[in-house]
């Protein structure tokens, strides 16, 4: 019995002494043990599986019972059709944490984790650090800033489970009337988009997010918003070149992105064809940016459930199109099922090529294996409270609105504003450095008015595009109350009413000063991001009515 025994016993210790006595093949997070990882995957997977791994699903966090219909629907889509990207909408970060690990563990090829986080995570996600928009970094023009946003930005979407963002905004903002790029651009010349936008990408990549540059080949100039309708850039090559082009290819030659996003629009100088936009067009996504420009990355459509997309293509024409174009993700089709049918049906019948999909499937694979996710899929949620929302960074989105305020013009001198106060915007945090420094000691105004009696009456006059907006200029005017504490506050909204816009104006005639805050919030589906007709009446009417005004 113990001859039996003990050659037993032996080769389970050997076994166990590891790597001494046996070959494991490379190590899994080097290049070869990742190359292996994703080759032996997509070996493994059925066509079907193939193609589904390119959708990505828009999946809202939160609590919902197992029974719940839109929790069975997201797990089926996850678990038995197999998608391979997430994009993750509201909850707060530990909804977040908890509904991308239970989706995690159903996967059976571990889901790469996206998120929009333009203007932090706060763009979707409850909780955590809201800055302000890209074109606040632009006005500020200090890459350290943008670099520093990006870093948090990135932690702090790490931190939840989430690997990529959609972000930054590589867009020129050379059109007035975007409806729907607008204080989402750093600016209106190229080499300042470019330099922003590799600082913020540099940081988030330092806090190991994923970097998306978006929205290609560039969304500035249109005056259409692509979520209703198909907007045109009718300029020549050479224009695009310089402009549009221009940020996205210093990105792909410095390799300081890790993804680009292709946005629903007709470029003429690509496309003869004026209803295929850049997201499905050969010429713009394989041809110029996979093969002329040689980006390496991932290519990810955007919404293909959008205006510009649907309005002209069917679900499943949209599907085929966008591989055979070069696109490696399908971000957010109509439907995800209907999307990977009709991509399977062009390849049974000849009309797309396998190899689109083997090479996408690859692609993102690899992507997956580069983030460790063969490994480990979720994060400790123990970690999130201290990251996320930290006090610290709030001083830092602080600053950058500070650094971002822009006197673009001084009629009548009535700036600066004040009663002899002194003005600071330094930080006393971890972020002081990037502060600008205190002004010392008071300043002497141009102006010095007294808030009593009508003929020193101040009046803070907020002009709201967007109905039911709830308090509107506050963030705005609140340091302003601190001069003025009995100053009136008066919000404006579209379409005012005869007597509302009577009583506005009878109290803005009797003011000494009117400081005026614009609020157009720049949204999908508005389609239009301008001062409303109305609003622009009444402040042609107050700058020729020879009242002081501030706007």
């Amino acid at each position: 019995m113990k001859r039996i025994l003990f050659p037993i016993v032996t080769i389970a210790l050997l076994s166990s002494t590891g790597c001494t006595f046996f070959h494991r093949g490379p190590d899994p997070m080097s290049p070869e043990g990742q190359a292996l990882w994703v080759e032996e995957t997509l070996a493994g997977m059925s066509g079907r599986e193939k193609v589904a791994s390119l959708i990505g699903i828009a999946v809202t966090a939160g609590f919902a019972h197992v029974d719940d219909p839109g929790r069975i629907s997201i797990e089926a889509l996850v678990g038995d059709l197999g998608v391979g990207c997430i994009a993750m909408w509201g909850g707060n970060p530990y909804d977040e944490a908890i509904t991308i690990a239970r989706l995690q563990e159903i996967a059976r090829v571990p889901l790469l984790v996206a998120a929009d986080n333009e203007w932090g995570l706060a763009q979707r996600i409850d909780g955590t650090t809201l800055f302000p928009k890209a074109m606040a970094l632009g006005a500020a023009g200090d890459t350290a800033l943008a670099r520093a946003m990006g870093y948090v930005t990135g932690a702090e979407t790490r931190a939840i489970g989430i690997h990529m963002g959609y972000a930054p905004v590589a867009d020129v903002n050379n059109n007035p009337l975007n409806p729907i790029i607008s204080v989402r651009s750093f600016g209106e010349d190229p080499d300042l988009v470019y330099r922003m936008a590799y600082a913020w990408s540099y940081g988030a990549r330092q806090a190991g997010m994923l970097t998306t540059a978006k929205h290609f080949p560039g969304h500035g100039d249109t005056s259409v918003d692509s979520h209703i309708d198909l907007p045109i850039v009718g300029v020549s090559m050479e224009r695009l070149e310089q402009m549009e082009l221009a940020p996205f290819r210093a990105l792909v030659e410095s390799g300081g992105i890790d993804a680009i996003m292709t946005a629903h629009l007709w470029v003429s100088a690509f496309d003869p064809d004026e209803t295929i936009p850049a997201s499905l067009s050969v010429n713009i996504t394989r041809r110029y940016l996979r093969e002329d420009l040689g980006f390496e990355g991932l290519i990810v459509t955007d919404a293909l459930r959008m205006g510009a997309v649907v309005q002209n293509y069917g679900v499943e024409e949209a599907a085929v199109m966008a591989v055979r174009a070069g696109a490696d993700l399908l971000l957010l089709p109509a439907d995800a099922t209907r999307s990977v049918d009709g991509i399977l049906r062009a390849v049974r019948e000849g009309r797309l090529d396998q190899e689109f999909v083997n090479t996408a499937a690859r692609r993102i694979l690899a992507v997956k294996a580069r983030l460790g996710l063969h490994l480990r899929r979720s994060v400790p949620v123990n970690d999130i409270d201290r990251i996320v929302g930290d006090p610290a960074v709030r001083e830092l989105a602080g600053i950058i609105a500070s650094r971002s305020i822009t006197v673009v013009k001084n009629e009548g001198e009535i700036l600066p504003l004040g009663q002899g106060k002194g003005v600071s915007a330094t930080g006393t945090g971890r972020y002081a450095s990037l502060a600008p420094p205190t002004v010392e000691g008071p300043f002497t105004p141009r102006h010095d008015i007294s808030s009593g009696g009508a003929a020193g009456r101040v009046v803070f006059l907020a002009l709201s595009s967007d109905p039911g907006s709830g308090a509107v200029g506050g963030a705005f005017f609140s340091p302003l109350r601190e001069l003025y504490p009995d100053a009136r506050h008066l919000t404006l909204y579209p379409e005012p009413g005869r007597e509302e816009a009577e009583e506005v104006l009878s109290i803005v005639e009797d003011a000494a000063l009117v400081v005026v805050a614009v609020v157009s919030r720049v949204r999908d589906q508005k389609g239009h991001a301008a001062v409303v007709d109305e609003h622009a009446s009444l402040l042609r009417y107050i700058a020729g009515s020879g009242i002081r005004t501030l706007r």
